[in-house]
Formats: C-alpha cells, sequence, structure tokens
C-alpha cells in the first residue's frame, strides 16, 4: 500500500473494499449534495488511510470492474441451468425431478446476451465521481481540523460546525469514532514516547515497519496528543475527575474498548515508561501485555489518598519507600532476616532451593532499591527496565524459575514483610499498604511479561 499520491498498484488489495459493490450508484455517492450531507462508507475508509481523491477513484473503478464480472457470471451460470432445465423437462424444484445433465448433451441453444453492464466504469461514470469525491474529501479534511482542534464534546453536544452539517448525534458519533480508531500496532510504538513534533517527524520507520500508511499514523499520533492534553487540561479544571477512561469517554464520546486503548497511551505517554521496542527485554512485548501492565498500576498506585482526584497522578506513598530502603540497608541482619523468611516459606524443590540461596539475596536487595530509587522521575520511567534486569533476570537465568515461580515467590515476599520489619515498619499500615502495591504491580507485571513474552525463554 502506497503512502504517496499516485497510480495504485495492480497488486493493490481489494478484499477490503468488495462491499462498495453493492454501493456504487450514482444517487448513493452523490451523498455529498443531500441534505444533510452525508459521506460515502468507503471514501471515508479510504480517506483515513491516506488516500487522494483520485486513487479513491482508482479503487471505486475496480470495485466496480470485479463486481460487474461477478455478475455477469452469474447471469451467464443462471442461463446454462435454464437450458438443462428446458432440456429434462422438469421443474428445478422438483425434488422427483432427473439427474441433471450437462450442457453437453444437450441441443446446443444459442445463450442469450447478458444484461450486465460492460466490465468497465464507463468514463462519463468516472467524470462524475471524481467531483463528488474530491467534495467528501474536503468535507472529512474539515471534519478533522475541526476534531484535533476542540473537543469533540462540543461537537457532539453543540457547536457551529455540527449545525452547519445539520448532522444528527447519531452521525456525529460515528465520524468522531471513526477518525478515533485505533491502530494497536501504531499504539504500541508511541507507549510511553515524548509526543513532540520530532516524534512525529521520524513516524516513517513506524508506518514502513508496520507496512501502515504515514498518514495513519500521524492521525494516531495527533489523536493521542490532543486526547493527552485535554485530559491534563481537565484534571486541572475538576476539583473531581472519574477514573481516565471515564474521562476519554466523556471528553470523546469514545466506546469504552477504545477509550481504555487510548487511556494505556495516555498514561504511559503522561509517565514516559521506557516501553519501546528498542529495549532489548521489552521489544517482543506486545500491546495486549502492556495494557495489562498499565491496568494493573492505575489499579494500585493511583487514586490512593482520599483527596486524590488526578487519574494520572500515582499516589503510592515515594517516602515510604525510600524509607523502607533506608531500614533494611542501614543494618545487614534485617535484611538477612528478611530473605531467610522468604526461603522458609516458599516451597520448590531442591535444585532451585540451592541456586535460591546463592542468588536471591541480590534480587531481593535489587528490589528493595527499585522500590526506594521510584521517588526520581528517571527512576520511575526506567521501572520496567529495571524489574526485568535487575530482578527478573536473576530469578530467571541464575534461579532458574518459572513465571509461575516467581509470581508465587513475590506472594512469600509480600506475606513475609511485616514479620521482617521491628515495630516502627510493621505497626505502620500506610508502609505495609505502599510495600503491598508496588509488589504486586512488580509480580503482575513481571508475570505477564514472562508469561506471554520470549523474555524468559
Amino acid at each position: 500500500m502506497t503512502n504517496n499520491p499516485g497510480t495504485l498498484p495492480a497488486s493493490h488489495p481489494i478484499a477490503p473494499f468488495h462491499y462498495a459493490t453493492t454501493l456504487l450508484p450514482v444517487p448513493t455517492l452523490h451523498a455529498i449534495h443531500t441534505s444533510p450531507p452525508l459521506i460515502h462508507p468507503m471514501i471515508l475508509h479510504c480517506y483515513l488511510q491516506g488516500y487522494t481523491p483520485s486513487q479513491i477513484l482508482a479503487i471505486l473503478q475496480r470495485s466496480y470492474d470485479i463486481g460487474n464480472n461477478h455478475q455477469h457470471r452469474r447471469n451467464q451460470q443462471q442461463q446454462k441451468e435454464a437450458v438443462v432445465v428446458s432440456a429434462t423437462g422438469t421443474s428445478a424444484t422438483d425434488p422427483q425431478r432427473p439427474r441433471r445433465i450437462s450442457t453437453a448433451q444437450t441441443p446446443q441453444q444459442p445463450l442469450q446476451q447478458s444484461h450486465a453492464l460492460s466490465s468497465q466504469m464507463p468514463p462519463h461514470l468516472a467524470s462524475i465521481l471524481l467531483p463528488d469525491i474530491v467534495s467528501q474529501c474536503r468535507l472529512l479534511k474539515r471534519l478533522e481540523s475541526h476534531l484535533l482542534s476542540s473537543s469533540p464534546r462540543l461537537f457532539l453536544t453543540d457547536s457551529a460546525e455540527g449545525r452547519a452539517l445539520g448532522w444528527n448525534q447519531q452521525i456525529k458519533m460515528f465520524y468522531v469514532r471513526r477518525f478515533f480508531l485505533c491502530h494497536q500496532g501504531v499504539l504500541r510504538e508511541l507507549l510511553g514516547k515524548k509526543l513532540t513534533g520530532k516524534e512525529r517527524r521520524d513516524l516513517d520507520d513506524i508506518a514502513n515497519k508496520l507496512h501502515v500508511p504515514l498518514v495513519a499514523c500521524r492521525r494516531m499520533f495527533d489523536n493521542l496528543r490532543v486526547i493527552l492534553e485535554r485530559v491534563r487540561e481537565v484534571t486541572r479544571e475538576r476539583e473531581m475527575c472519574p477514573s481516565l477512561i471515564d474521562v476519554i469517554r466523556e471528553e470523546f464520546g469514545l466506546d469504552e474498548q477504545v477509550a481504555k486503548q487510548y487511556a494505556t497511551g495516555v498514561f504511559s505517554c503522561h509517565h514516559r515508561f521506557a516501553l519501546g521496542s528498542r529495549v532489548a527485554w521489552l521489544k517482543d512485548v506486545s500491546y495486549e501485555d502492556l495494557e495489562f501492565c498499565m491496568d494493573t498500576i492505575r489499579e494500585n498506585w493511583t487514586r490512593r489518598l482520599p483527596t486524590s482526584s488526578d487519574p494520572l497522578q500515582i499516589d503510592l506513598d515515594r517516602n515510604a519507600l525510600r524509607e523502607i530502603k533506608h531500614y533494611f540497608f542501614a543494618n545487614q541482619s534485617r535484611m538477612d532476616r528478611f530473605r531467610k523468611l522468604v526461603l522458609a516459606s516458599f516451597k520448590v524443590d531442591s535444585k532451585h532451593s540451592k541456586l535460591l540461596h546463592a542468588h536471591f539475596k541480590t534480587a531481593l536487595k535489587n528490589l528493595i532499591l527499585i522500590a526506594g530509587k521510584l521517588i526520581q522521575k528517571k527512576e520511575l520511567r526506567d521501572f520496567f527496565i529495571d524489574i526485568c534486569e535487575k530482578f527478573g533476570d536473576i530469578c530467571v537465568e541464575q534461579c532458574q524459575l518459572s513465571p509461575d515461580n516467581i509470581y508465587q515467590l513475590c506472594e512469600r515476599i509480600i506475606a513475609c514483610f511485616p514479620t521482617a520489619t521491628e515495630k516502627k515498619i510493621s505497626g505502620d499500615q500506610n508502609m505495609i499498604n505502599n510495600w503491598t502495591y508496588f509488589v504486586i504491580v512488580v509480580r503482575n507485571c513481571l508475570h505477564r511479561i514472562m508469561e506471554f513474552g520470549s523474555f524468559w525463554e
């Protein structure tokens, strides 16, 4: 699929446009002259893929040709069957009719000429369609600029643009949802990125990698940036905000599934998590896996305080986690006690037990360090890299644990924490809760990344 204007290649796939053959009559394509003006679905689809009016016309012509060829073959087949039926003297619907004979055994009768149109679109029809395609593309361009310059919520409720077009609420909702459809492959590449002009100019690599039109990649980028900026505005304007997904649904009129996809992109880009495919540990992790990880973080690290209303803000008490780090690193015996309690309660075979006793001390130390450094923005940004390289790698490569083993090990780390600490820590429920929330995210994210990715293979 070409990204540049010009003649369509002969190998261009027609399958996605098979339905267009039923939409080709001229009155239907002249939707721009209806009141209110409507956009032909096929033209909308092609416009969103970045095709020019001349390219859209070429696709319509080929769809027209294929549709007429199919109809011509059907007419010929029906005529052949009619000849066979007339030769046998029986009805085609008679259950007692004799075995159908072939046309070669019947008297040669000339087939009637099909009344189907020529297999080629008439030139006059193409000359009529092109101005309408141009007009509809202009209307789509105007609608797109309006949606990206202001919140679709205004467009969906009451706006000069909506009133001028005369569209009802259902039609408005259809176009908004079509413009904001997500491409998961492109979204995966954008997760955690800083949505700047430089990043937008570098979308060629993503387009070539995923074989997605560059225009579609840019639209996905612009949509994500607009939604991120709008969510930030809403959180500043309102004292109490609903969940991130609900904010996106209210402001952009999207269904829950698409809103959830954008919530994943917005949250990851707001906190700038290092999730790019260039990161060795995360290059094979799919969008679905990272969506699960973002959901886990939002569920456990946000909106934890009674006064918290910002769905983007991480409310994990990182000062408490820093105190936990200082507590264990101030006295080596405390770290040893914690390690022994975990290993004593974690039941594995003798082989894994020996490996754990040899290497778990380093893994536990790294885990506490990661928690204590989350107060720094850079450490939060590198959270996924740290848990994979500094904790998960030791568990997999040196201790030879499976994803399920690591999940159970994290369970024991959570359960043994109050017993391993003195009253200063164990008596502070806030510290216990924050440690639990932290390890739950590590547990769930590592299990998902390792079980469904290629991290531990």
